[in-house]
């Protein structure tokens, strides 16, 4: 049985901020540490522990299954301390350091960080953003071992232990190049399915492509990946289609590169949404994040939402689009 006289919070501060960080030197600084003083709280862990917790790789510091296992205890256990010591603890944007880890969708990157980063460096100049892509990525799982503060896309169907808000809803839309020949009388159907397309992997392709199975037809894909800052450039230069949000395709219009066609097939708007993990919700700064990009990403006026859901879940989009 674990010793509770050698337990301290110190310790599970620095475990909750080697899990965050998988770095010795980042997770000092990041609960104002010296380095020799992480790693002595290491040693402590895991003596107290009796595990490795965190071995070290070239990808650096790698939780093991028992850290995993301790990460949400930890994590609530702190927040529950930390509003006992102080319940009306607040966040200073214009002062903290705090470095926020945010998940994204590919597509989300192209339509958020554009007004999210101004917001920062206007409101949070001292603070570090690092966002990664979600793609093929396991929402869930990062969020329960506190890998990121915040994941934003397709989350609105994560299990109910995770706090969700809906951003806004997305429809997919069709851009090609102007003046696109084969284009001079509309986007019909046909033209659609028998035109070369770039294909971006992202969940709106997955329903265009169940939509289309309906009628026993395929899309001809000449291009695949993953780069959505390309895609408007391909398409001007080319004479492929993509199917892309409809947020994203007015900005790429607005360049006049391309033009944008309303889709031969009747689909849903999709919800685009922010979650978060319920033990993160003591976090003032994640809170404060949260909400931030709530208000610079909020539903247009007038902005159509969906009368309902596509028989497809949105859990079945997410896994289909992923093979």
């Amino acid at each position: 049985m674990a010793n509770l006289a050698a337990l301290d919070f110190t310790l599970l501060a620095a475990f909750e901020a080697l899990l965050i960080e998988r770095n010795v030197t980042r997770a000092a600084d990041r609960v104002g540490m010296a380095q020799p003083s992480m790693s002595n709280a290491l040693s402590r862990l895991r003596h107290l522990f009796d595990d490795e917790l965190f071995v070290r790789t070239p990808k650096g510091m790698q939780p093991t299954i028992r850290a995993l296992a301790l990460a949400r205890p930890i994590s609530e256990m702190l927040g529950q301390v930390r509003r006992l010591l102080d319940p009306d603890a607040g966040f200073n944007p214009a002062t903290s350091e705090r470095r926020f880890v945010l998940g994204m969708a590919p597509f989300a990157t192209y339509t958020l960080l554009p007004a999210f980063l101004p917001m920062i460096r206007r409101e949070a100049p001292l603070a570090e953003v690092h966002f990664f892509s979600l793609e093929l990525q396991d929402e869930a799982r990062l969020l329960d071992e506190s890998r990121m503060d915040l994941a934003v896309g397709i989350v609105c169907d994560l299990p109910k232990r995770f706090g969700t808000r809906v951003l806004y809803h997305d429809r997919a839309v069709c851009i090609a190049r102007k003046a696109h020949p084969a284009l001079r009388d509309g986007l019909t159907l046909e033209r659609f399915v028998a035109l070369p397309h770039v294909h971006a992997t992202h969940y709106m392709q997955t329903l265009v492509d169940a939509a289309l199975a309906q009628h026993g037809l395929v899309r001809r894909v000449a291009i695949s990946g993953h780069n959505y800052l390309a895609i408007g450039m391909i398409v001007a230069h080319s004479d492929l289609l993509a199917i892309v949000p409809e947020r994203m395709a007015g900005d790429v219009a607005c360049r006049g590169e391309v033009e944008v066609h309303e889709l031969p097939l009747t689909l849903d708007p999709q919800p685009v949404g922010v979650a978060w993990s319920k033990h993160g919700q003591s976090d003032p700064a994640v809170t404060w994040l949260r909400d931030r990009i709530c208000d610079i990403t909020a539903e247009r006026p007038g902005a159509a939402a969906p009368a309902h859901h596509s028989s497809l879940s949105l859990r079945a989009r997410r896994s289909a689009s992923r093979r």
